[in-house]
């Protein structure tokens, strides 16, 4: 699955590969969005998308997004493959938490021109 949330100005979105940040905090997880509907309306609906990464085939939510109630951990399983679990989404858990986001995008001074004239 990709370490890229879908979701618009995320942290763990693609600007964080352009600002040079490629790493992802450990403990976040990735979530791909449900193919069944209406579930995956739901999804969509809940968080504003990326408009590219909305129409791909496999968009992802970060856990930034989901509450810990939204998990469900199993001990016995992350003690028999040695590793610590992360959790596993509930089948009701929608994304509905605001994570911390990138500013949104402001043309530089540079980019932005304006035409003044004056008339005697």
């Amino acid at each position: 699955m990709r370490n890229v949330c879908s979701v618009e100005g995320c942290i763990n979105g693609p600007r964080r590969l352009i600002k040079g940040s490629g790493s992802v905090d450990p403990s976040v997880s990735f979530h791909a969005v449900p193919h069944d509907e209406p579930r995956r309306s739901r999804w969509l609906n809940a968080v504003p998308m990326i408009r590219r990464q909305k129409e791909l085939k496999k968009p992802v939510v970060c856990s930034l997004y989901f509450s810990p109630s939204d998990y469900v951990y199993n001990p016995v399983l992350g003690k028999a493959l040695g590793v610590p679990q992360k959790g596993l989404l509930t089948r009701s858990a929608m994304p509905s938490l605001l994570a911390p986001s990138f500013p949104p995008q402001v043309p530089s001074q540079e980019q932005t021109s304006v035409s003044v004239s004056v008339e005697s």
